[in-house]
């Protein structure tokens, strides 16, 4: 024959027996039901607390992500500004040069040329 009812409040099979005697224990216990709302309260706080620090993050990501944009824009006119005044450099140089080539030329063939000595 078994032994118990066929409901035992302690099972590692069903624990439902357990909980049910829990909630009957504690829904008539002041300090219980203080407990059990002071819990509700403090979790409720964290869940907001955990939501605020989400959207918080999402709201600093939309910044971010704006932000990046901007940066990409100005990174692509400053390359197209740099590319312009390299192009404007390589040929002032090439006019220098050709300058300098010309007056060297010029200087050596008055230095050497007799009539002009």
């Amino acid at each position: 024959a078994k032994c118990g009812s066929l409901k035992p409040v302690f099972s590692l099979k069903d624990e439902k027996a357990t909980f049910d005697l829990g909630r009957r224990v504690a829904n008539v216990s002041l300090d219980m039901v203080n407990i059990w709302k002071e819990e509700e309260e403090a979790a409720k706080c964290r869940i907001d607390g955990h939501w605020n620090e989400v959207e918080r993050k999402q709201e600093l990501a939309r910044k971010l992500r704006s932000e990046i944009v901007d940066l990409e824009l100005s990174k692509t006119e400053n390359y197209r500004k740099m590319t312009t005044a390299e192009a404007d450099l390589a040929e002032h140089e090439r006019k220098l040069s050709r300058r300098n080539a010309s007056c060297a030329s010029q200087s050596t063939i008055s230095a050497y040329d007799c009539v002009s000595h």
